[in-house]
């Protein structure tokens, strides 16, 4: 098995994702009944321990013991110095290095628990390790601003998908952030993510076990169109991470593969690294 949680079968886990925060790792485990175990450094709060003092796990352990808000989450994620939690009510709470405000709790304060962003939300997702974009039930989407997350008041869309890192998947459109209160059509001229020559693999998202990205054509030959869509790359797919053409993904039998580059914008080399 990848990870070892005294209590906890594989098919419990529902992802895993692994964080470096001032070049400290961690890592946070979701379980499919809504714990969350945390492992690593939480120094700068990220993994919600409610203290200031004795923040590095040597072992997974429910971050249930330390903060009972811990409890009934959905979704969870984290980039390095704040880390994002959904319950299934709809809260959306943070925690962690929010000497900027980036928290959208109204302060610049550390976070060293989970604290109330928001109610009645469906989806969020954080573009970097800064800014938080939220949909709540009724398709409004707010995007952190000034301390404080605002609305949108020109985009939404109860139909519209707001994926992790950020983007908008709408009427089989990307949509990307353009300021703090706005989006834009994503045309593929000047990205938000870092742009890899030939392919792009910008967007991951898993859909009853498929794996599709976001991957643009080779607009390096000639007569090519610098056209991007969601693409289909991977069947039995459970969890997937990473940025580019550089993906681990894990299937439903457990086991681990990743992308070994190449040419093609289908990333069809991907190699298995891990058995289960």
């Amino acid at each position: 098995r990848c990870i070892n949680i005294d209590g906890v079968n594989t098919s419990d886990i529902k992802y895993i994702q692994v964080g470096k925060s001032m070049q400290n790792s961690y890592a946070i485990c979701l379980l499919n009944n809504g714990d969350v175990y945390g492992v690593g450094f939480g120094g700068n709060g990220q993994l919600g321990l409610n203290r200031q003092t004795n923040t590095t796990l040597y072992e997974f352990t429910n971050l249930a013991n330390f903060d009972t808000k811990w409890k009934n989450i959905k979704d969870v994620y984290s980039q390095g110095v704040i880390t994002v939690a959904l319950t299934n009510d709809g809260v959306l709470y943070g925690t962690g290095y929010n000497v900027e405000g980036m928290l959208g709790v109204g302060d610049k304060n550390m976070r060293y628990a989970l604290t109330q962003i928001m109610d009645n939300i469906e989806e969020f997702g954080l573009v970097g390790n800064s800014v938080i974009i939220s949909k709540d039930n009724n398709g409004a989407f707010y995007m952190y601003s000034s301390l404080t997350m605002k609305k949108v008041t020109t985009f939404q869309d109860k139909n519209a998908h707001l994926m992790p890192n950020g983007e908008v998947f709408k009427d089989n459109k990307l949509y990307v952030r353009n300021t703090n209160t706005t989006f834009r059509l994503y045309t593929g001229d000047a990205f938000v993510e870092d742009i890899i020559p030939n392919v792009v693999a910008s967007v991951a998202y898993v859909s009853d076990g498929k794996l599709y990205i976001n991957a643009r054509y080779d607009i390096t030959k000639p007569g090519q169109k610098n056209i991007y869509q969601l693409r289909e790359v991977f069947k039995n797919a459970v969890y997937v991470q990473g940025k580019g053409q550089n993906l681990s993904i894990v299937d439903g039998d457990g086991n681990i593969y990743e992308t070994v580059g190449g040419k093609n914008s289908e990333l069809s080399n991907i190699k298995k690294l891990v058995a289960s």
